[in-house]
C-alpha cells in the first residue's frame, strides 16, 4: 500500500507491504526521496501495536507525523484490524535516540489521542478500538 501527497515543499509518501497475514512490518515515510520517518508494527489475531513511530527532528511539525498516523489507521481500516495500541513513552533505547529526540511524554500523549487513542490505566500504553459492523471490538492486549 502506497500514498503520496504533493505538498508546497515536495512529495510526501508513506509505504508498506504489509499484510494482515503478516506478523509485522515497517512502515517509511520519505519526502522527496528521502526517508524522513517510520514505523515498526506488530500484529497478532487482527490486533496491531505500534511499536516505535517517529518522525526526524528536523522534519517535525510539517505534518508528516499526521500524514504517517492516518495512513496507520486507514490501513488498519482496510485490512480490519480490530484494536491498535501504542506504547507512548520518551524514553527510548539508543539506537533510537538521535532520530526520536526533544519528545516529552505529554506531547506523545497528545499526538496519540488526537487520532482517539486512549491512555491506559497502569502505564503508557494507549489503545484504540475500531468498530466492526457497528460494535466495538474487544482489545485482546491487557497492559
Amino acid at each position: 500500500m502506497k500514498h503520496s501527497y504533493q505538498t508546497p515543499d515536495g512529495i510526501l509518501t508513506c509505504e508498506t507491504d504489509l499484510t494482515a497475514s503478516d506478523c509485522g512490518g515497517y512502515v517509511k515515510v520519505i519526502f522527496n526521496d528521502v526517508e524522513v520517518g517510520f514505523a515498526v508494527l506488530h500484529i497478532h489475531d487482527m490486533h496491531i501495536k505500534i511499536h516505535k513511530l517517529g518522525i526526524n527532528e528536523e522534519h517535525r511539525n510539517r505534518g508528516f507525523g499526521n500524514f504517517l498516523m492516518d495512513f496507520i489507521l486507514k490501513w488498519c481500516e482496510a485490512v480490519e484490524i480490530f484494536s491498535a495500541n501504542i506504547h507512548a513513552c520518551s524514553d527510548i533505547s539508543d539506537d533510537m535516540t538521535e532520530k526520536l529526540k526533544g519528545l516529552t511524554q505529554e506531547k506523545l500523549i497528545t499526538f496519540y489521542e488526537k487520532f482517539g487513542f486512549v491512555k491506559c490505566e497502569k502505564n503508557n500504553w494507549m489503545t484504540l478500538d475500531f468498530k466492526r459492523n457497528g460494535k466495538t471490538t474487544k482489545n485482546i492486549f491487557t497492559y
